[in-house]
């Protein structure tokens, strides 16, 4: 069975203070694929095999550097559509409009 999560993951895990983003992991075929929120692939289901569910808060550990937080479930539905990346670039549009304009000094 093909499922869907909504993820935070880092690429930093061995760091003391890793950066998280936002993204999309897959589970097919008992292996997890794992997309940003732009839709790049980041990790393939090679090393890693999902038989069962994932909880939301679940802990995964994708390779040496890569660790994921299961947020949320997805439908597949949502996924292969590309609304879930379409929702992400909205929000980042809308952040970005909201941020002020730096002033800059003309030589």
């Amino acid at each position: 069975e093909d499922r869907c999560y909504s993820v935070s993951f880092t690429r930093e895990a061995h760091k003391k203070r890793p950066k998280w983003d936002s993204g999309v992991a897959t589970v097919r075929n008992s292996k997890l694929y794992l997309y940003n929120e732009e839709g790049k692939h980041l990790l393939l289901g090679r090393s890693l095999k999902i038989k069962e569910r994932l909880p939301v808060g679940r802990e995964i550990y994708a390779n040496m550097t890569t660790t994921l937080i299961i947020e949320s479930d997805m439908s597949i539905d949502e996924f292969t559509s590309g609304r879930v990346f379409q929702r992400t670039a909205a929000h980042k549009m809308v952040a970005l409009e909201k941020q002020p304009l730096k002033k800059r000094k003309f030589t």
